[in-house]
């Protein structure tokens, strides 16, 4: 059985561990995906930090800074597709569509 989800432009295959976003497949290290998939299940929502810690590293002891690399390059690759991660300080992480400022705003 193929499971896939599909929300956002984002497509996530966990038969093969691979998505794609707006058809286009995004090249993914395993913890990426990992953490790709938690903020998918929430998007919109804020993902806590300690979920995210203990769902994608689970029992292994890494510094706080591990998950902030492993989001930086996921924020990179998903930007080009309009997606973005936002952080919630002292909470946790957010993935939503890119919001476009205008400079009407200014």
């Amino acid at each position: 059985m193929q499971e896939i989800k599909n929300s956002y432009g984002i497509e996530i295959n966990f038969s093969n561990f691979t998505a794609k976003v707006n058809g286009e497949r995004v090249n993914l290290t395993p913890t990426e995906f990992k953490v790709l998939n938690i903020l998918f299940s929430d998007a919109g929502n804020i993902c806590l930090r300690a979920r995210l810690e203990q769902m994608v590293f689970e029992e292994r002891s890494l510094t706080r800074r591990n998950l902030d690399v492993h989001i930086h390059h996921l924020r990179h690759k998903l930007k080009r597709f309009g997606l973005t991660i936002t952080n919630s300080r002292g909470l946790g992480y957010c993935l939503d569509r890119a919001r476009e400022r205008s400079l009407d705003a200014f």
